[in-house]
């Protein structure tokens, strides 16, 4: 990309990074960081989890490259947010899940400081207000060992009274349930 360009879109970040420090300030957050991740996409995240829910939260803005940034002086900008909480699912197979949530605040046709401040602003009182019922989206984070999975449909189907293999009888299906140790 081209050097002038970059120092457009580091100037972006900063007075984004600032917005940022000011609403952490004047909202007295705790728990709370500004990343970013990659140094080859113009995007700043502002992430902070609420000790009153645990539900981690963050503001993304981001610079979307036209296809040739270069001759595209004017790029588009746009905030994001997300909402997410990791806990252990009920009723299966070791499984963490993740609960989350996430919303295109508002794609603006180019760059503006006060613009980007009153979204920022009001992407942070949108996302403050979600709660878990919020979260209606879910991942596996921890896909467990196949081993587990099967185990865990062999005892279904012995709860039912069926195998899982076609000629093979519950007694023999019990017992080799029993002998992997799984009661």
């Amino acid at each position: 990309m081209h050097n002038e360009l970059m120092k457009k879109f580091n100037k972006i970040l900063f007075e984004i990074n600032r917005i940022y420090v000011k609403l952490i300030d004047t909202e007295n957050l705790k728990n709370w960081k500004i990343e970013k991740w990659r140094w080859d996409i113009p995007y700043i995240s502002f992430v902070w989890t609420s000790n009153d829910d645990f539900i981690n939260r963050n503001i993304n803005s981001i610079i979307i490259l036209e296809s040739n940034p270069e001759i595209n002086n004017e790029n588009k900008f746009q905030i994001e947010i997300n909402a997410w909480k990791d806990q252990d699912e009920q009723n299966a197979i070791n499984l963490k899940v993740r609960k989350w949530y996430h919303k295109k605040i508002i794609e603006l046709p180019h760059y503006k400081s006060s613009d980007a401040k009153n979204y920022i602003y009001k992407a942070y009182k949108e996302l403050s207000a979600l709660s878990e019922s919020h979260l209606t989206n879910k991942n596996n984070l921890v896909q467990p060992p196949i081993d587990e999975i099967l185990n865990y449909q062999n005892r279904i189907l012995k709860n039912q009274g069926k195998s899982r293999y076609p000629g093979q009888n519950l007694k023999t299906l019990t017992k080799k349930v029993n002998e992997d140790g799984d009661h």
